[in-house]
C-alpha cells in the first residue's frame, strides 16, 4: 500500500452533530495527522465511515475537515486506484459540503428570527 501521504486532519469532537458555526470558533475539534494512506483508510474504519459501514446501513458522515496534503501527494497519487483515489475524495468532500450546507441553515435561521427593521 502506498505510504506517502501527508495530511491534517481535524476532526470535530461532536461527530454526530455539527456544532454551529460559533462553536466551530471556539476550536470544538481534535487534530490527527495522517501520514499515511493507511491511516487515512485506518481514520475512516475507527469512525465507522468506510463502504461496508455504508452499505450495513450506517450513514453518519463524520465532520472531517482536512487543512492540507502534503506536496508528494501529486506523485504518489499516480500509483493508487482510480476508484481508491475516488472513495478518498468523497470521503473527505462529504464533511465539508454537509458542513457548510449545516452553516448556511444555522445563518438562515438566525436572519429569519432577526426582527425587521427599517434604518
Amino acid at each position: 500500500m502506498i505510504k506517502k501521504i501527508a495530511a491534517t486532519i481535524l476532526l470535530l469532537s461532536n461527530i454526530i452533530s455539527l456544532p454551529s458555526h460559533a462553536k466551530m470558533e471556539e476550536n470544538n475539534f481534535v487534530q490527527v495527522e495522517v501520514s499515511s494512506l493507511d491511516g487515512l483508510m485506518a481514520l475512516f474504519k475507527k469512525h465507522h465511515y468506510t463502504s461496508k459501514d455504508w452499505q450495513s446501513g450506517n450513514r453518519e458522515v463524520p465532520r472531517l475537515i482536512f487543512e492540507g496534503v502534503s506536496e508528494s501527494w501529486k506523485y504518489t497519487s499516480s500509483k493508487i486506484p482510480v476508484k481508491q483515489k475516488k472513495q478518498v475524495f468523497f470521503r473527505l468532500m462529504a464533511p465539508l459540503v454537509l458542513i457548510s450546507n449545516e452553516n448556511i441553515l444555522a445563518e438562515r435561521d438566525v436572519v429569519e428570527s432577526a426582527p425587521l427593521t427599517s434604518p
